[in-house]
Protein backbone atom coordinates (compact mmCIF):
# COMPACT_ATOMS: atom_id res chain seq x y z
CA UNK A 1 0.00 0.00 0.00
CA UNK A 2 2.67 2.54 1.34
CA UNK A 3 6.22 2.86 -0.29
CA UNK A 4 8.54 1.14 1.87
CA UNK A 5 11.43 3.12 2.96
CA UNK A 6 14.53 2.84 0.63
CA UNK A 7 18.04 3.29 1.82
CA UNK A 8 20.72 3.36 -1.19
CA UNK A 9 23.78 1.47 -0.73
CA UNK A 10 27.60 3.29 -2.09
CA UNK A 11 26.80 2.46 -5.66
CA UNK A 12 23.06 3.35 -6.03
CA UNK A 13 23.32 6.61 -4.56
CA UNK A 14 26.47 7.12 -6.67
CA UNK A 15 24.57 6.50 -9.90
CA UNK A 16 21.32 8.36 -8.86
CA UNK A 17 23.23 11.44 -7.98
CA UNK A 18 25.05 11.40 -11.27
CA UNK A 19 21.56 11.19 -13.29
CA UNK A 20 20.74 14.05 -11.06
CA UNK A 21 23.63 16.48 -11.62
CA UNK A 22 23.01 15.46 -15.68
CA UNK A 23 19.50 16.25 -15.47
CA UNK A 24 19.83 19.80 -13.95
CA UNK A 25 22.87 20.52 -15.28
CA UNK A 26 24.84 20.86 -11.68
CA UNK A 27 27.97 19.69 -10.06
CA UNK A 28 27.45 17.05 -7.92
CA UNK A 29 28.76 19.14 -4.77
CA UNK A 30 25.94 20.96 -5.33
CA UNK A 31 23.07 18.33 -4.12
CA UNK A 32 22.40 18.14 -0.65
CA UNK A 33 20.15 15.02 0.14
CA UNK A 34 17.69 13.30 -1.94
CA UNK A 35 14.92 11.10 -0.72
CA UNK A 36 11.85 9.46 -2.14
CA UNK A 37 8.75 12.20 -2.82
CA UNK A 38 5.21 11.70 -0.85
CA UNK A 39 2.28 10.47 -3.16
CA UNK A 40 0.83 14.09 -2.89
CA UNK A 41 3.72 15.42 -4.55
CA UNK A 42 3.92 12.73 -7.32
CA UNK A 43 0.81 13.64 -8.51
CA UNK A 44 0.78 17.32 -8.43
CA UNK A 45 4.47 17.67 -10.18
CA UNK A 46 3.00 14.88 -12.64
CA UNK A 47 -0.58 17.12 -13.20
CA UNK A 48 1.79 19.96 -13.90
CA UNK A 49 3.06 18.92 -16.63
CA UNK A 50 -0.27 18.82 -18.41
CA UNK A 51 -1.37 22.26 -17.30
CA UNK A 52 1.48 24.71 -16.82
CA UNK A 53 -0.51 26.28 -14.48
CA UNK A 54 -2.47 23.98 -12.46
CA UNK A 55 -1.23 24.08 -8.53
CA UNK A 56 0.73 27.06 -8.60
CA UNK A 57 0.14 29.92 -6.13
CA UNK A 58 1.69 34.11 -6.05
CA UNK A 59 2.27 35.40 -2.82
CA UNK A 60 2.54 39.10 -3.14
CA UNK A 61 4.25 41.18 -0.38
CA UNK A 62 3.54 44.67 -1.08
CA UNK A 63 6.64 46.32 0.81
CA UNK A 64 6.66 49.13 3.38
CA UNK A 65 8.01 52.37 1.24
CA UNK A 66 10.98 52.08 4.06
CA UNK A 67 12.20 48.73 3.38
CA UNK A 68 16.12 48.04 2.80
CA UNK A 69 15.51 45.82 -0.24
CA UNK A 70 19.31 44.12 -0.25
CA UNK A 71 18.55 43.49 3.68
CA UNK A 72 15.07 41.89 2.63
CA UNK A 73 16.89 40.00 -0.29
CA UNK A 74 19.46 38.69 2.52
CA UNK A 75 16.26 37.60 4.82
CA UNK A 76 14.39 36.04 2.46
CA UNK A 77 17.79 33.83 1.32
CA UNK A 78 18.11 32.84 5.03
CA UNK A 79 14.77 31.60 5.17
CA UNK A 80 15.14 29.48 2.11
CA UNK A 81 18.43 28.71 3.05
CA UNK A 82 16.99 27.26 6.65
CA UNK A 83 14.13 25.45 4.79
CA UNK A 84 15.07 22.82 2.98
CA UNK A 85 11.60 21.95 1.33
CA UNK A 86 12.07 25.24 -0.60
CA UNK A 87 15.52 24.55 -2.16
CA UNK A 88 13.63 21.20 -3.35
CA UNK A 89 13.48 20.02 -7.42
CA UNK A 90 11.54 17.16 -7.60
CA UNK A 91 13.11 14.43 -10.93
CA UNK A 92 12.69 11.43 -12.11
CA UNK A 93 15.67 8.65 -12.17
CA UNK A 94 15.54 5.48 -13.90
CA UNK A 95 14.42 2.71 -11.88
CA UNK A 96 13.28 4.10 -8.91
CA UNK A 97 11.12 6.93 -9.98
CA UNK A 98 10.03 9.92 -8.68
CA UNK A 99 12.61 11.49 -5.94
CA UNK A 100 13.09 15.23 -4.14
CA UNK A 101 16.32 16.46 -4.32
CA UNK A 102 17.70 19.37 -1.96
CA UNK A 103 20.34 21.39 -3.67
CA UNK A 104 22.88 23.94 -2.08
CA UNK A 105 22.38 26.77 -4.42
CA UNK A 106 21.62 30.26 -4.07
CA UNK A 107 18.20 32.52 -4.85
CA UNK A 108 17.73 33.37 -8.40
CA UNK A 109 16.18 36.90 -8.21
CA UNK A 110 13.88 38.15 -11.19
CA UNK A 111 13.71 42.09 -11.09
CA UNK A 112 11.07 43.97 -13.44
CA UNK A 113 10.04 47.41 -14.10
CA UNK A 114 6.36 47.91 -14.23
CA UNK A 115 2.68 47.33 -12.48
CA UNK A 116 1.87 43.91 -10.73
CA UNK A 117 -0.85 43.47 -12.52
CA UNK A 118 1.59 43.69 -15.63
CA UNK A 119 4.14 41.20 -13.98
CA UNK A 120 0.89 38.94 -12.92
CA UNK A 121 -0.35 38.26 -16.39
CA UNK A 122 2.76 37.65 -17.80
CA UNK A 123 3.05 34.66 -15.36
CA UNK A 124 -0.16 33.11 -16.38
CA UNK A 125 2.19 32.00 -19.29
CA UNK A 126 4.86 30.37 -17.34
CA UNK A 127 6.62 26.37 -17.70
CA UNK A 128 6.83 24.29 -14.97
CA UNK A 129 8.60 21.17 -15.70
CA UNK A 130 10.27 18.32 -14.14
CA UNK A 131 13.23 19.48 -12.76
CA UNK A 132 12.24 22.96 -12.18
CA UNK A 133 12.87 25.49 -9.64
CA UNK A 134 9.93 25.15 -7.85
CA UNK A 135 9.92 28.34 -6.18
CA UNK A 136 10.88 31.40 -7.61
CA UNK A 137 11.84 34.63 -6.40
CA UNK A 138 10.67 38.02 -8.36
CA UNK A 139 10.54 41.96 -7.45
CA UNK A 140 8.57 44.71 -9.42
CA UNK A 141 8.89 48.20 -8.80
CA UNK A 142 6.56 50.86 -10.34
CA UNK A 143 8.63 53.62 -11.55
CA UNK A 144 5.91 56.19 -12.17
CA UNK A 145 4.42 55.00 -8.74
CA UNK A 146 7.77 53.93 -6.72
CA UNK A 147 5.43 51.32 -5.12
CA UNK A 148 7.42 47.88 -4.68
CA UNK A 149 6.15 44.14 -4.80
CA UNK A 150 7.71 40.96 -3.76
CA UNK A 151 6.21 37.96 -5.48
CA UNK A 152 7.00 34.59 -4.86
CA UNK A 153 5.34 31.68 -7.38
CA UNK A 154 5.40 28.69 -5.71
CA UNK A 155 4.43 25.00 -6.57
CA UNK A 156 2.39 22.90 -4.27
CA UNK A 157 4.23 20.29 -4.75
CA UNK A 158 6.69 22.37 -1.63
CA UNK A 159 3.69 24.32 -0.18
CA UNK A 160 0.60 24.03 1.11
CA UNK A 161 -1.74 26.76 2.29
CA UNK A 162 -1.16 25.79 5.97
CA UNK A 163 2.82 27.20 5.11
CA UNK A 164 2.11 30.68 4.23
CA UNK A 165 1.87 32.34 7.82
CA UNK A 166 4.79 30.32 8.55
CA UNK A 167 7.07 31.71 5.73
CA UNK A 168 5.55 35.33 6.38
CA UNK A 169 6.18 35.38 9.66
CA UNK A 170 10.02 33.83 9.13
CA UNK A 171 10.95 36.38 6.88
CA UNK A 172 9.31 39.20 8.77
CA UNK A 173 11.31 38.02 12.05
CA UNK A 174 14.67 37.85 9.74
CA UNK A 175 14.06 41.17 8.36
CA UNK A 176 13.88 42.97 12.13
CA UNK A 177 16.66 40.20 13.35
CA UNK A 178 14.28 38.48 15.63
CA UNK A 179 15.00 34.89 16.60
CA UNK A 180 13.69 31.99 14.61
CA UNK A 181 12.76 28.15 16.49
CA UNK A 182 14.17 25.68 14.48
CA UNK A 183 11.59 23.67 12.74
CA UNK A 184 10.83 20.36 11.21
CA UNK A 185 12.30 19.65 7.84
CA UNK A 186 10.14 18.28 5.54
CA UNK A 187 12.40 14.89 5.02
CA UNK A 188 11.07 13.90 8.46
CA UNK A 189 7.60 14.40 7.58
CA UNK A 190 8.70 11.56 4.68
CA UNK A 191 10.09 9.67 7.19
CA UNK A 192 7.01 9.45 9.15
CA UNK A 193 4.73 8.35 6.40
CA UNK A 194 6.98 5.81 4.68
CA UNK A 195 7.40 4.14 7.82
CA UNK A 196 3.34 4.18 8.69
CA UNK A 197 1.70 0.64 8.49
CA UNK A 198 0.77 -0.51 4.79
CA UNK A 199 -1.27 -3.46 5.84
CA UNK A 200 -3.89 -1.19 8.56
CA UNK A 201 -4.21 1.35 5.78
CA UNK A 202 -5.31 -0.64 3.11
CA UNK A 203 -7.91 -2.52 5.47
CA UNK A 204 -9.34 0.45 6.69
CA UNK A 205 -9.84 1.87 3.07
CA UNK A 206 -11.12 -1.27 1.76
CA UNK A 207 -13.58 -2.02 4.50
CA UNK A 208 -14.91 1.96 4.43
CA UNK A 209 -15.58 1.60 0.69
CA UNK A 210 -16.94 -1.81 0.14
CA UNK A 211 -20.04 -2.44 -1.48
CA UNK A 212 -20.20 0.97 -2.81
CA UNK A 213 -22.90 2.30 -5.09
CA UNK A 214 -21.68 5.48 -6.98
CA UNK A 215 -22.67 7.07 -10.00
CA UNK A 216 -19.77 9.63 -10.74
CA UNK A 217 -21.25 13.25 -10.63
CA UNK A 218 -20.42 15.13 -12.88
CA UNK A 219 -20.14 12.87 -15.60
CA UNK A 220 -17.20 13.16 -18.15
CA UNK A 221 -17.35 12.35 -21.85
CA UNK A 222 -14.91 9.98 -21.21
CA UNK A 223 -12.07 8.41 -19.31
CA UNK A 224 -9.34 11.14 -21.21
CA UNK A 225 -11.25 14.01 -20.70
CA UNK A 226 -9.72 16.57 -18.73
CA UNK A 227 -11.87 19.09 -17.16
CA UNK A 228 -11.33 23.07 -17.93
CA UNK A 229 -12.40 25.03 -14.84
CA UNK A 230 -14.02 27.71 -17.39
CA UNK A 231 -16.89 29.31 -14.92
CA UNK A 232 -17.55 29.98 -11.16
CA UNK A 233 -20.33 30.84 -9.10
CA UNK A 234 -20.06 32.49 -4.97
CA UNK A 235 -22.73 32.26 -2.49
CA UNK A 236 -22.46 32.93 1.41
CA UNK A 237 -24.25 31.01 3.49
CA UNK A 238 -25.05 32.28 6.87
CA UNK A 239 -22.42 31.76 9.59
CA UNK A 240 -22.26 27.99 11.32
CA UNK A 241 -21.81 27.28 14.86
CA UNK A 242 -19.29 24.79 16.25
CA UNK A 243 -21.12 22.09 18.00
CA UNK A 244 -20.48 19.46 20.72
CA UNK A 245 -18.03 16.96 19.30
CA UNK A 246 -19.54 17.91 15.80
CA UNK A 247 -17.06 20.64 13.16
CA UNK A 248 -18.46 22.86 10.93
CA UNK A 249 -16.67 20.89 8.39
CA UNK A 250 -18.43 17.58 9.26
CA UNK A 251 -22.23 19.70 8.81
CA UNK A 252 -20.91 20.96 5.51
CA UNK A 253 -19.96 17.66 4.17
CA UNK A 254 -23.70 16.39 5.57
CA UNK A 255 -25.46 19.22 3.40
CA UNK A 256 -23.85 18.19 0.39
CA UNK A 257 -24.58 14.93 0.53
CA UNK A 258 -27.74 16.07 1.14
CA UNK A 259 -27.73 18.09 -1.91
CA UNK A 260 -26.71 15.05 -4.09
CA UNK A 261 -29.14 12.98 -3.14
CA UNK A 262 -31.97 15.29 -4.00
CA UNK A 263 -30.82 16.38 -7.10
CA UNK A 264 -29.33 12.75 -8.28
CA UNK A 265 -30.87 10.52 -5.88
CA UNK A 266 -27.57 8.83 -5.19
CA UNK A 267 -27.51 5.70 -3.03
CA UNK A 268 -23.99 6.52 -1.58
CA UNK A 269 -22.94 10.26 -1.98
CA UNK A 270 -18.69 10.38 -2.76
CA UNK A 271 -16.91 12.77 -3.34
CA UNK A 272 -13.18 14.00 -2.56
CA UNK A 273 -11.63 16.48 0.42
CA UNK A 274 -8.42 17.46 1.50
CA UNK A 275 -7.03 16.97 4.46
CA UNK A 276 -4.36 19.28 6.15
CA UNK A 277 -2.28 16.85 7.18
CA UNK A 278 -1.62 18.66 10.61
CA UNK A 279 -2.68 16.25 13.25
CA UNK A 280 -0.18 13.66 12.11
CA UNK A 281 1.71 12.16 15.36
CA UNK A 282 4.63 14.64 14.76
CA UNK A 283 6.22 16.82 17.42
CA UNK A 284 6.51 20.51 15.48
CA UNK A 285 4.27 18.90 12.50
CA UNK A 286 2.08 22.26 12.95
CA UNK A 287 4.80 24.63 12.19
CA UNK A 288 6.30 23.00 9.33
CA UNK A 289 6.81 24.07 6.16
CA UNK A 290 5.64 21.80 3.49
CA UNK A 291 2.80 19.91 2.02
CA UNK A 292 1.01 17.80 4.56
CA UNK A 293 -2.42 17.73 3.07
CA UNK A 294 -3.73 14.48 1.07
CA UNK A 295 -6.91 13.54 -1.14
CA UNK A 296 -8.92 11.31 -0.23
CA UNK A 297 -12.37 9.87 -1.12
CA UNK A 298 -15.48 10.53 0.82
CA UNK A 299 -18.14 8.35 1.22
CA UNK A 300 -22.09 9.41 2.78
CA UNK A 301 -23.92 6.21 3.78
CA UNK A 302 -27.48 7.07 3.92
CA UNK A 303 -29.97 5.13 6.81
CA UNK A 304 -33.52 6.13 6.40
CA UNK A 305 -33.81 5.46 10.02
CA UNK A 306 -31.16 7.57 11.54
CA UNK A 307 -32.13 10.69 13.04
CA UNK A 308 -29.98 14.24 12.36
CA UNK A 309 -27.70 13.67 15.36
CA UNK A 310 -26.90 9.64 14.47
CA UNK A 311 -26.22 10.57 10.63
CA UNK A 312 -23.68 13.85 11.77
CA UNK A 313 -22.14 11.52 14.58
CA UNK A 314 -21.34 9.02 12.13
CA UNK A 315 -19.89 11.44 9.55
CA UNK A 316 -18.04 12.92 12.48
CA UNK A 317 -16.51 9.40 13.25
CA UNK A 318 -15.43 8.85 9.82
CA UNK A 319 -13.41 11.96 9.19
CA UNK A 320 -11.48 11.39 12.56
CA UNK A 321 -10.66 7.99 10.87
CA UNK A 322 -9.75 9.57 7.33
CA UNK A 323 -7.26 11.82 9.25
CA UNK A 324 -5.26 9.06 10.58
CA UNK A 325 -5.60 6.63 6.97
CA UNK A 326 -4.93 9.92 4.90
CA UNK A 327 -1.39 9.66 3.98
CA UNK A 328 -1.42 6.58 1.50
CA UNK A 329 -2.13 8.82 -1.83
CA UNK A 330 -5.71 8.57 -4.26
CA UNK A 331 -3.37 6.44 -6.49
CA UNK A 332 -2.36 4.02 -3.85
CA UNK A 333 -6.40 3.67 -2.71
CA UNK A 334 -7.92 2.98 -5.90
CA UNK A 335 -5.90 0.39 -6.73
CA UNK A 336 -7.36 -1.86 -3.26
CA UNK A 337 -10.08 -2.70 -4.94
CA UNK A 338 -13.10 -2.08 -7.63
CA UNK A 339 -15.08 -0.53 -5.18
CA UNK A 340 -11.72 1.94 -4.13
CA UNK A 341 -11.24 2.61 -7.63
CA UNK A 342 -14.88 3.49 -8.32
CA UNK A 343 -15.16 5.43 -5.29
CA UNK A 344 -11.61 7.50 -6.55
CA UNK A 345 -12.92 7.96 -9.75
CA UNK A 346 -15.06 11.12 -8.05
CA UNK A 347 -15.48 14.29 -10.43
CA UNK A 348 -16.10 16.44 -7.18
CA UNK A 349 -13.35 18.20 -5.02
CA UNK A 350 -15.48 19.61 -1.75
CA UNK A 351 -13.34 21.34 0.75
CA UNK A 352 -13.80 23.08 3.87
CA UNK A 353 -11.04 25.83 5.28
CA UNK A 354 -10.76 28.44 7.30
CA UNK A 355 -11.64 31.84 6.17
CA UNK A 356 -9.42 34.26 4.69
CA UNK A 357 -9.90 36.87 8.05
CA UNK A 358 -7.75 33.71 9.49
CA UNK A 359 -4.59 34.71 7.52
CA UNK A 360 -3.74 37.60 9.11
CA UNK A 361 0.10 37.20 9.33
CA UNK A 362 2.93 38.82 11.54
CA UNK A 363 3.74 41.57 9.38
CA UNK A 364 6.76 43.70 9.88
CA UNK A 365 7.89 44.44 6.12
CA UNK A 366 4.82 44.97 4.23
CA UNK A 367 1.18 43.59 3.79
CA UNK A 368 0.56 39.93 2.28
CA UNK A 369 -1.92 38.51 -0.10
CA UNK A 370 -1.92 35.35 -2.04
CA UNK A 371 -3.19 35.65 -5.41
CA UNK A 372 -5.28 32.53 -6.99
CA UNK A 373 -3.61 31.22 -10.38
CA UNK A 374 -5.90 30.63 -13.10
CA UNK A 375 -8.58 27.97 -13.18
CA UNK A 376 -7.86 26.49 -16.12
CA UNK A 377 -7.19 22.96 -16.12
CA UNK A 378 -7.92 20.39 -13.13
CA UNK A 379 -8.48 16.58 -12.40
CA UNK A 380 -11.83 17.54 -11.25
CA UNK A 381 -14.92 18.70 -13.29
CA UNK A 382 -16.01 20.41 -10.31
CA UNK A 383 -14.16 22.18 -7.10
CA UNK A 384 -16.51 23.86 -3.95
CA UNK A 385 -14.40 25.67 -1.43
CA UNK A 386 -15.79 26.73 2.11
CA UNK A 387 -14.44 29.50 3.56
CA UNK A 388 -15.38 29.62 6.95
CA UNK A 389 -15.57 32.73 8.47
CA UNK A 390 -17.47 34.53 11.71
CA UNK A 391 -20.10 36.59 9.39
CA UNK A 392 -20.58 33.13 7.19
CA UNK A 393 -19.19 30.68 4.98
CA UNK A 394 -18.47 31.97 1.45
CA UNK A 395 -18.94 29.32 -1.18
CA UNK A 396 -17.15 29.16 -4.63
CA UNK A 397 -17.56 26.65 -7.23
CA UNK A 398 -15.46 26.31 -9.96
CA UNK A 399 -16.77 24.00 -12.71
CA UNK A 400 -16.11 23.27 -16.42
CA UNK A 401 -19.15 24.11 -18.09
CA UNK A 402 -19.78 21.88 -21.16
CA UNK A 403 -19.70 19.15 -17.93
CA UNK A 404 -22.22 20.85 -15.56
CA UNK A 405 -24.26 23.74 -17.11
CA UNK A 406 -23.85 26.87 -15.50
CA UNK A 407 -27.64 27.17 -14.02
CA UNK A 408 -27.68 23.58 -12.51
CA UNK A 409 -24.08 24.35 -10.93
CA UNK A 410 -26.17 27.64 -9.31
CA UNK A 411 -28.74 25.78 -8.32
CA UNK A 412 -26.28 22.69 -6.65
CA UNK A 413 -24.32 25.66 -4.68
CA UNK A 414 -27.89 27.63 -3.71
CA UNK A 415 -29.58 24.22 -2.55
CA UNK A 416 -26.49 23.25 -0.43
CA UNK A 417 -26.25 26.68 1.68
CA UNK A 418 -30.12 25.96 2.03
CA UNK A 419 -29.55 22.29 3.51
CA UNK A 420 -26.42 23.61 5.51
CA UNK A 421 -29.10 26.37 7.49
CA UNK A 422 -31.75 23.81 7.71
CA UNK A 423 -29.70 21.13 9.61
CA UNK A 424 -27.99 24.18 11.69
CA UNK A 425 -31.56 24.98 12.92
CA UNK A 426 -33.01 21.27 12.65
CA UNK A 427 -34.22 18.98 15.85
CA UNK A 428 -31.90 16.70 16.16
CA UNK A 429 -34.33 13.89 17.04
CA UNK A 430 -35.85 14.43 13.23
CA UNK A 431 -35.02 11.82 10.93
CA UNK A 432 -32.49 12.85 8.53
CA UNK A 433 -34.88 10.95 5.52
CA UNK A 434 -36.71 13.95 6.32
CA UNK A 435 -34.26 16.52 4.91
CA UNK A 436 -34.40 14.92 1.42
CA UNK A 437 -37.69 15.84 0.33
CA UNK A 438 -37.24 19.69 1.25
CA UNK A 439 -37.21 22.62 -1.23
CA UNK A 440 -36.41 26.20 -0.74
CA UNK A 441 -38.73 28.74 -1.36
CA UNK A 442 -37.28 30.35 -4.14
CA UNK A 443 -37.03 26.19 -6.21
CA UNK A 444 -40.82 26.17 -5.13
CA UNK A 445 -41.88 28.93 -7.08
CA UNK A 446 -39.75 28.67 -9.86
CA UNK A 447 -41.33 24.80 -10.37
CA UNK A 448 -44.78 26.49 -10.28
CA UNK A 449 -43.64 28.95 -12.47
CA UNK A 450 -42.30 26.41 -14.85
CA UNK A 451 -45.81 24.39 -14.76
CA UNK A 452 -48.10 27.84 -15.12
CA UNK A 453 -49.16 26.53 -18.23
CA UNK A 454 -49.98 23.29 -20.09
CA UNK A 455 -47.53 22.86 -23.49
CA UNK A 456 -49.16 22.60 -26.26
CA UNK A 457 -49.16 18.97 -28.31
CA UNK A 458 -46.40 18.30 -30.62
CA UNK A 459 -47.70 17.27 -33.91
CA UNK A 460 -44.78 14.48 -34.54
CA UNK A 461 -43.26 11.20 -33.87
CA UNK A 462 -41.01 10.20 -30.94
CA UNK A 463 -38.25 8.81 -32.81
CA UNK A 464 -38.20 12.69 -35.30
CA UNK A 465 -37.77 14.51 -32.41
CA UNK A 466 -34.57 12.72 -31.06
CA UNK A 467 -33.01 12.60 -34.56
CA UNK A 468 -33.97 16.46 -34.54
CA UNK A 469 -32.19 16.64 -31.24
CA UNK A 470 -29.35 14.72 -32.35
CA UNK A 471 -28.59 17.22 -35.52
CA UNK A 472 -28.82 20.16 -33.35
CA UNK A 473 -26.21 18.93 -30.64
CA UNK A 474 -24.58 16.16 -32.11
CA UNK A 475 -21.75 15.94 -29.42
CA UNK A 476 -23.89 15.90 -26.55
CA UNK A 477 -24.78 12.50 -24.10
CA UNK A 478 -27.40 10.39 -26.42
CA UNK A 479 -28.79 9.47 -22.46
CA UNK A 480 -28.41 10.96 -19.69
CA UNK A 481 -30.31 9.46 -16.58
Amino acid sequence: MMPHDWAMDGIQRTSVHQQIAASLNISQTEIEDVYQCTPLQEALITLSTVGSAAYVKRIVLSLRSDIDLPKFRSAVQDVVRATSILRTRIVQCADIGFVQVVLNESIQWSSENGTLEEFLERGQAERWDIGDPLLRHSLIVDSQTRARWFVWTIHHAIYDGWSFPIMAEHVSKRYNDEPIEPTLQYNDFVRHILQSDSDQHGAYWRSSLAGNSYTQFPLLPNQSYMPNMDSTFEQYCRPLQKEQGITRTTILHAAWAITLRQFHGMGDAIFGTILSGRNEPIPGIRGLIGPTVATVPVRVKFDVGDTVQEYLEKLQNDSEARKTFGQCGLHAISKLSDDAKRACSFQTLFVAQPGEESHAVRNGVGAWQRVEADIGRSSYALTIQCFLNRTGTRVVAAFDSSILEIWRAQRLIQQLCFVVEQLSRSDRSQLVSDFIGVVAADDLQKIWKWNAAVPAPVETRVHDIIAENAREQPLALAICA
